[in-house]
């Protein structure tokens, strides 16, 4: 399985920056969930954060945790049960992929098509992380298929089904919008509107959809001038990263693909206007959004190119029709998506928990890591854990604004025995220029006679305390004004 292959089971959260806070934000909502009375929600997730400083709820809607949530309730929480939802994921993506694309004609090249969009390294990417990426596929699918089955049968049914599904695409990541614009073309292009315009159920489904989007994206910002200013990360100055657009399924693909887009709107076959009308849409989105900057911001793409290029290899003559499609699979990027274990899970394994500890990287965002894999590991919550770059230094969720708040060795061991840290992770990873935080920590504990080497895991070490602390304890406190606006603190300080 390419999970094993690939070491996603094994792996501990570093695909991406934000793969910890979507696994730790995740299992939070599923903890609450389980909890019966359920506390006041905003105070209970304030103290888990307390414990697990990588959540981001609010930063992100709530779509992608409540379903990974939901499938926690009947299985273990755990990095294995994570890639077991990332396989069920992918796989009804697959099966619905295949559901819409049976109405383009004959069906001899559509399961390559279904191997082609698991076998793509978007989604073999996909499946090894804990993120949003598959179930952004799977809603991306699924406005693809309702706006397909819109065209073909212009009813208000069908329409209040589309834009529920584009709600629901939203309510897992905002870049979902961007389809918006290509489901106008499509629906435009085929004279749906003519169809419905006098429906009192169209505006009603109109209505609710806008008020469903507003609200995705005041949960998203806290306020609807913020949400207009960081949706999606929309900043006109940001190259436009329309070439990531050729490493989704590869040139061949893409290539074929366009000549079905020029297909597409002369034959109006439904499934390919609407693919054709949301690669458009996505495509003139992201020049105006400029937040697509990887590939895999691309990959709800991946049905719509694959579909264009099934549909073009279906019209095409059939002296050209081989030909193309041996050039498609000869450049299509194969690969396996690899991934090599930090040395967390080893050095949890060494440590005894839960503990009150403090963790540190050079570059700052494998601090999440470490804070994943211990609430996997533990009965939640319960161990707390500081994190240098909002303990020793201070700065933004896209690090920015950076400030250090140790500036010497006694000011570190003066804010460690305040906080009761028992313990000081460090990810020594081999960076050539790490923050300034980390290498003044790594010297100061080093040459502490209060701290001691305690626990080592390849490029990870543990630091435990030898002697008791020096200051007066204060509760933990982290600044999250720049992020949210407000100051969070700790309810039950140790004495």
């Amino acid at each position: 399985m390419i999970l094993s292959v690939g070491g996603a089971v094994d792996a501990e959260f570093s695909g991406a920056p934000d793969e910890p806070a979507y696994f730790v934000t995740s299992l939070m909502m599923r903890d609450y969930i389980g909890l019966w009375p359920h506390p006041a929600p905003i105070d209970w997730a304030i103290q888990y954060y307390i414990h697990y400083p990588k959540i981001a709820l609010g930063h992100w809607p709530p779509g992608h945790f409540l379903l990974q949530s939901l499938w926690w309730m009947f299985f273990t929480p755990s990095r294995e049960s994570a890639m077991w939802f990332n396989a069920a994921t992918a796989l009804a993506a697959a099966a619905w992929f295949y559901a819409w694309a049976r109405r383009i004609g004959p069906i001899w090249w559509l399961p390559v098509s279904c191997a082609l969009l698991l076998a793509a390294p978007l989604t073999q990417q996909a499946m090894a992380q804990t993120m949003a990426d598959l179930t952004t596929l799977l809603s991306g699918i699924a406005v693809l298929w309702t706006l397909t089955r819109l065209i073909e049968d212009a009813s208000p049914r069908r329409l209040i089904a589309l834009l529920t599904a584009l709600a629901a695409a939203v309510l897992i990541k905002p870049s979902a919008a961007t389809l918006v614009p290509g489901c106008l073309l499509a629906l435009t292009v085929a004279g749906v509107w003519r169809r419905l315009w006098l429906s009192p159920i169209l505006l009603a489904a109109a209505i609710g959809t806008g008020l469903l989007t507003v609200a995705a994206g005041v949960w998203q910002a806290g306020a609807i001038a913020s949400f207009l200013r960081r949706w999606a990360g929309m900043n006109m100055s940001n190259p436009w990263h329309i070439d990531q657009l050729v490493l989704v399924a590869g040139p061949g693909v893409l290539a074929v693909a366009l000549g079905g887009v020029a297909l597409a709107f002369t034959r109006r076959q439904p499934a390919v206007l609407a693919a054709a009308s949301c690669l458009i849409g996505l495509a003139a989105m992201s020049y105006i959004i400029r937040a697509m900057r990887e590939p895999r911001h691309w990959i709800v793409a991946l049905p719509m190119l694959l579909l264009l290029a099934t549909a073009a290899l279906v019209w095409l003559p059939p002296r050209w029709r081989w030909a193309a499609a041996l050039g498609a699979f000869a450049l299509f990027p194969f690969s396996i998506y690899r991934q090599t274990p930090l040395g967390f899970a080893a050095l949890a394994s060494q440590l005894p928990l839960p503990a009150r500890m403090l963790v540190s990287s050079p570059n700052g965002w494998s601090e999440g890591c470490w804070i994943a894999t211990v609430a996997a590991a533990e009965h939640r919550p319960a161990s707390k854990i500081l994190r240098a770059t909002k303990t020793l230094a201070t700065t933004d969720w896209n690090s920015r604004s950076y400030r250090m708040l140790a500036t010497n060795a006694e000011a570190v061991e003066q804010i460690l025995d305040a906080n009761r840290a028992g313990a000081v992770v460090l990810h020594n990873a081999n960076d050539a220029n790490p923050l300034p935080h980390h290498r003044l920590l790594a010297a100061t504990l080093a040459a502490s006679s209060s701290w001691k080497l305690c626990a080592q895991a390849g490029e990870t070490a543990a630091y435990c305390r030898v002697k008791p602390p020096q200051q007066p304890p204060v509760p933990i406190r982290i600044d999250l004004r720049q992020d949210f606006g407000r100051i969070i603190e700790e309810e039950d300080p140790p004495r």
